[in-house]
């Protein structure tokens, strides 16, 4: 199932996205996937950890101009803003092949990437090599994929678009481990009805933070507002972050 939601969520005035007097203000599109508890659909409202986070820095640097928040399959956001000037998307863990890729701001929070399987199952994983002994689903161009296609053959993995596929794989057999955010697991089996209790996380693989990516050539002014506020925000608020 293809998850296309827009959320044009947001028309805020943005000062500094002026280049100069008169001139048109940056447009900045904004992206983000279904990764509950962190951003969402909610009775047709984007909502979430992360994107709470995201509109109060948008509110406090001042929008002049209309910035849109947009939920689309993981892969279609990234690589929007792989090649758009003026977009970002949040959610994005920041690993060492990323850094390169885009102008980071962060931590908005913090993933721990691990294997889950069917606890009926009692898949053991002792090494990187028994992982080739199952279908292994991951969302394409997650930093799940990206991990695991290092160790592993692409014919042992099972590709979808969005997490709410691999999660119903999951649950009907048609895959044996899903590669994921461990952290988010309970959530969004939950959101999507299914017992949390019923799946287990059987090989732990790393610890990241989530962060706001922006384009590589995205406008230094508005990557530097959005840092300073989020700063300010880990501060006043205690947020739970990695680094």
């Amino acid at each position: 199932m293809r998850l296309r939601f827009i959320a044009v969520a947001l028309l805020f005035l943005f000062c500094s996205a002026h280049v100069a007097s008169g001139q048109e203000p940056v447009k900045l599109r904004i992206f983000t996937e279904s990764y509950p508890p962190y951003n969402y659909m909610e009775h047709g409202r984007l909502i979430g950890l992360s994107t709470d986070i995201i509109v109060e820095i948008i509110e406090r640097i001042g929008m002049k101009d209309s910035t849109t928040i947009e939920l689309e399959p993981w892969a279609r956001g990234y690589n929007e803003v792989l090649n758009s000037k003026n977009a970002a998307i949040y959610g994005t863990v920041q690993s060492p092949g990323r850094m390169d890729k885009f102008k980071w701001v962060c931590p908005i929070g913090c993933a721990q990437i691990g294997v889950l399987a069917r606890k009926d199952d009692g898949i053991v994983l002792k090494s990187l090599v028994d992982f080739q002994k199952y279908r292994i689903g991951v969302v394409r161009e997650d930093i799940g994929h990206q991990l695991i296609r290092g160790f592993v053959p692409e014919r042992y993995l099972d590709i979808a678009n969005s997490s709410e596929s691999n999660w119903k794989k999951l649950q009907d057999g048609r895959i044996d481990l899903f590669v994921y955010d461990a952290k988010v697991a309970a959530y969004a089996l939950k959101y999507l009805g299914f017992d949390p209790d019923k799946y287990e996380v059987v090989y732990s693989l790393k610890k990241y933070p989530l962060c706001i990516a922006f384009n590589k050539n995205a406008d230094e002014t508005i990557v530097n507002a959005f840092q300073k506020e989020l700063d300010a925000l880990i501060q006043e608020r205690d947020l739970e972050v990695c680094y």
